[in-house]
């Protein structure tokens, strides 16, 4: 059996507002409670408290709600912007420029490590175009 603790909340704070009203209309000026002797305002305090407390939580979840929606419609802005400014510093200033990172925190573009035996099949990738677009004799002037 599951319980929502929506509705044990609303009956706790009912069956305190309920617990208030009935103290106060006692006519006794003092309560035994678990063997304590305990004014009315000693009892009906903690009762009064929570109720106060719990009248002043809707309110403050409203308004936490309300700010959280709005600091996402603001990053939503501020990405937008964030996109676009990036690529403009970068061209500005250079895409490998230090002081991307340090003037504005944009990571610069990292120059690419390229091994010895990449760059030699990329010479020899070069060097076969090259002998396949170029002609074998030179194109006569007119």
């Amino acid at each position: 059996m599951t319980t929502n603790r929506q509705d044990n909340k609303l009956e706790f704070l009912t069956l305190c507002q309920s617990l208030i009203t009935g103290v106060q209309s006692l006519p006794d000026a003092t309560l035994t409670i678990d063997g304590q002797t305990l004014t009315k305002a000693q009892v009906l305090q903690p009762l009064t408290d929570y109720v106060a407390a719990e009248a002043q939580v809707a309110p403050a979840e409203a308004a936490y709600h309300a700010t959280v929606q709005k600091a996402h419609a603001a990053e939503a802005a501020a990405r937008a912007i964030v996109v676009n400014l990036k690529p403009y510093l970068k061209v500005r200033l250079g895409k490998s420029n230090p002081a991307l990172k340090s003037q504005f925190g944009v990571a610069p573009a990292k120059t690419p490590q390229r091994s010895a035996a990449t760059k030699a099949e990329a010479a020899t990738k070069a060097k076969a175009t090259r002998a396949k677009n170029k002609p074998a004799t030179p194109k006569p002037t007119a």
